[in-house]
């Protein structure tokens, strides 16, 4: 499919460890092609996105839909689960009271941490592999 023509746009950190290998899942169980992938750092998210802050985008990964819906951090964890077949189950346990607030906690303390979990240049993370990075729209190492 067409990145034109995914239902969803996901915007991460592609300078970071953590957030290359949260991509790499959610590609590798995104068997419908439903999310393009696109780091932050590509230059064409400004002109793209020109709603979002970069600063939201640097802050925490943003999930944008077609329509101009937009989920950010967990809630964008949240809504990718969804999506992924097979994972569909698993979305509604964040409307269990609490879930979603602690969710939310987890992942702005990894978030603000991102860069001292032991994911930096000695990180043995794997990238994304380059045929998928032409698949799915994405530029440069993921």
């Amino acid at each position: 499919m067409s990145d034109a023509l995914r239902p969803y746009t996901l915007i991460y950190d592609g300078e970071c460890g953590i957030c290359r290998r949260s991509v790499r899942w959610v590609q590798e169980r995104d068997r419908e092609e439903r999310i393009e992938l696109v780091p932050y750092q590509d230059p064409t998210v400004p002109e793209r996105f020109p709603e979002i802050p970069r600063d939201d985008m640097e802050r925490a990964m943003q999930l944008v839909a077609r329509d101009g819906a937009r989920w950010e951090g967990a809630r964008a964890l949240e809504e990718i689960l969804a999506i992924l077949p097979g994972w569909r189950v698993a979305a509604p346990l964040f409307r269990i009271p609490g879930v979603r607030r602690v969710a939310g906690w987890i992942y702005r303390w990894v978030a603000t941490n991102r860069r001292h979990l032991g994911c930096g240049e000695h990180c043995p993370l794997s990238e994304v592999s380059s045929s998928s990075d032409s698949r799915r729209g994405s530029r440069g190492p993921n």
